[in-house]
């Protein structure tokens, strides 16, 4: 029973498969004979999509054949020449239509125009990534002469933590060479993630909270010597020794409401620089208090 359930599966599965690929035969076939009608029409362009979709569904060397030929009517000689070489080896055997892509080929090449991208041993930088018209290059291309096809092209490079690069060059259809150079990479600034690190106005903060803490510190002192004092009226037997000791008390009391002033609005100050201490631009902070037996004030003022 086992045997039987894995010769139905196997034969599920060949069936599957031959379906799949008849499909895509047909494909290829209605993709060719339409290459074939835009060829007729001298619509190149639209010709070389409809051969190139066909030999991606059905790799046979006629269609690169017919796809390398579109291809140099279309003026792409360098691509031209390369399908002509690569239908030479898949038609390996095949007499008369490995011979004729070896002879187009053959025609073709001294007619090809090339392009150099340089990139001298200074500029290869850790990651770096060469782009001709957006396809990564292999390094073993740098230096050398690639053909390529007429017009204009864009070449680009990238290392991380470095300034891009780009440029573009025009080459001719045919017989022309160019190169161009990658020049030495710039490396980026470094630059902090928004919201984060000890910028100045942070350390400002640190500096504002550590002075909250010392001035409300001072102010619980100063409230419980003034206290201390009044207590000290409260005893006194004589009415000097009382008004010096309510005075003594009354000046501690405006010292640790100053204090208290300062504590609050330095803890306050210190709270408000490291919320927008994230944001990397010089702050000044101005503190400014006054004291007296009449009274007290502070201010703090910043800027950002």
């Amino acid at each position: 029973m086992k045997h039987l359930r894995i010769v139905i599966l196997a034969a599920a599965v060949v069936a599957v498969s031959g379906g799949r690929a008849a499909a895509q035969s047909a494909e290829a076939e209605t993709l060719f004979r339409e290459g074939k009608k835009l060829m007729a029409k001298g619509q190149y362009a639209e010709a070389c999509l409809a051969f190139e979709g066909s030999f991606k569904k059905d790799p046979a060397a006629t269609t690169l054949l017919n796809l390398a030929d579109c291809r140099e009517k279309n003026g792409q000689l360098a691509s031209a020449w390369g399908h002509f070489v690569e239908a030479a080896r898949l038609a390996r055997g095949q007499g008369a239509i490995e011979q004729s892509a070896r002879d187009r080929a053959d025609a073709i090449e001294p007619k090809l125009s090339y392009l150099v991208v340089a990139v001298p041993d200074d500029v290869r930088v850790d990651g770096l990534v060469v782009k001709r018209d957006g396809v990564p290059m292999d390094p073993a291309e740098w230096n050398r002469k690639m053909p390529i096809d007429g017009g204009r092209h864009t070449v680009e490079a990238r290392a991380p933590a470095h300034e891009p690069w780009a440029t573009s060059v025009v080459v001719e259809p045919s017989g022309d060479e160019k190169s161009l150079t990658v020049p030495a990479f710039r490396a980026m600034p470094l630059r902090a993630a928004p919201g984060t690190g000890m910028t100045g106005r942070r350390k400002l903060a640190l500096g504002g909270w550590a002075l909250g803490a010392v001035a409300l510190g001072g102010a619980l002192a100063f409230e419980l010597s003034a206290r201390s004092s009044y207590d000290d009226a409260k005893a006194a037997t004589t009415n000097p020794a009382r008004q010096s000791a309510y005075d003594t008390a009354n000046d501690r009391r405006l010292y640790a409401g100053v204090a208290l002033g300062v504590g609050v609005v330095a803890v306050a100050a210190g709270t408000m620089l490291w919320i927008t201490g994230g944001r990397a631009a010089p702050a000044a902070t101005d503190v400014q208090a006054s004291l007296g037996r009449d009274g007290g004030g502070m201010s703090v003022s910043w800027t950002y």
